[in-house]
Parts: structure tokens; sequence; C-alpha cells
């Protein structure tokens, strides 16, 4: 006789709709702050009806606002993103660090961490000396693998779990230097580590 399991699914106990509300509020960026229905349908694959009556739902509590045509986060995002960063122990601890080290080296130190292979950027100390363009700020989420923080965590992960994900990757390229391949991206995490 088999056993019944004790371990419990949690997929059982997602609320479909709120999975995909919060899908659609994921699927906004630094680089596209604002979409319009038809971009935020195509990009989480939620049928345009239903992503209207999401974004609607959404909408009447403050999570997203539509301008001129096009959705963005809401204010209620900004209030949340604020009480998540006012209880980031690891962002607070790190900051005189941060600090200490931008000044011996005058270079822009920051500070992120990894979460479901993005780098999501907690704190950045901008350098005295002049800097061009940063994606990174606090807030941020880029794609680890095209990142320098992003490598050097994606590096010290356990190699088989890297390997695992960047096998089922595509990398497109987001600037002329972007590793595109799971075979390169793998090569440069091991000279990393």
């Amino acid at each position: 006789m088999k056993r019944p399991s004790t371990v419990v699914s949690t997929a059982r106990y997602t609320v479909d709709a709120a999975a995909r509300a919060l899908e659609l509020l994921s699927a906004f960026s630094f680089r596209e702050p604002r979409m319009s229905l038809a971009e935020l349908a195509a990009r989480t694959g939620i049928p345009r009806a239903t992503a209207f009556r999401l974004l609607s739902t959404l909408e009447q509590s403050g999570f997203v606002a539509k301008v001129h045509g096009e959705y963005q986060p809401g204010i209620k995002c900004f209030v949340l993103g604020n009480i998540v960063a006012g209880g980031l122990d690891l962002r607070e601890t790190a900051h005189p660090h941060l600090i200490a080290l931008r000044d011996s080296t005058r270079e822009t130190t920051q500070i992120a961490i990894l979460d479901h292979w993005q780098v999501v950027y907690l704190e950045r100390i901008l350098s005295p000396e002049a800097v061009g363009f940063m994606r990174s700020r606090a807030g941020a989420i880029l794609p680890a693998y095209c990142t320098g923080l992003g490598k050097t965590l994606l590096a010290y992960r356990p190699e088989a779990e890297v390997e695992a994900w960047a096998a089922k990757q595509k990398f497109p390229a987001l600037t002329p230097h972007t590793i595109t391949s799971a075979k390169r991206l793998l090569k440069e995490l091991r000279i990393i580590r």
C-alpha cells in the first residue's frame, strides 16, 4: 500500500487571478515603465480581455495608473516598495561599507541580491568621478547574465543549478558586449569563481 504524501502542493493554494495580476505588475521594468494593454498582454501571454479586467482592478486599487492610454505602476507599488526597502537589514548594514569602498576606490559601489535569476539592486553609491550612463540603481532589476554584479552572484550559486537554468534560457544582447550563449556565460562564471 502506498503511503499518502505529507508534502502539500503550494500550487493548489494559488489563486489564478491573483497570480496573473502579479504577472502583469512584474512585466514593468526601468526600461519599460509604461506599456499599452496590447504590450502587456503579449508580454505575459494573458488574453487581452482578461488583462484588461485585471488592469482595471489594479487601477481601481492604485497599483497601476493609466497615463495617455498606457499603464504604469501606481502609487501603491511605490508605498509597498518603500516598506520593503525600509525593512532590508542588508541594505542598511552594507551602506557604510559601500561608502568606505567608494571612497577608497573612487568607483561607484553597489549591492544587490539575486532573485529569480535577476539582479535586484538594493543600493548604489555614486563615484565622485564622472560616470557614464548606468542602468543599475536602487530598485532596478536586470537580467543577471548581462551585468558584472549579476555574473558574480551567478558564479557563487551551485554550478549544476546555474547550468540547468542557463540551458533553458535565451540571452538577448543588451549591449555589444553582452554574453549571448549559455556556453560563454558558464565559461565566464568559472573564470569569476
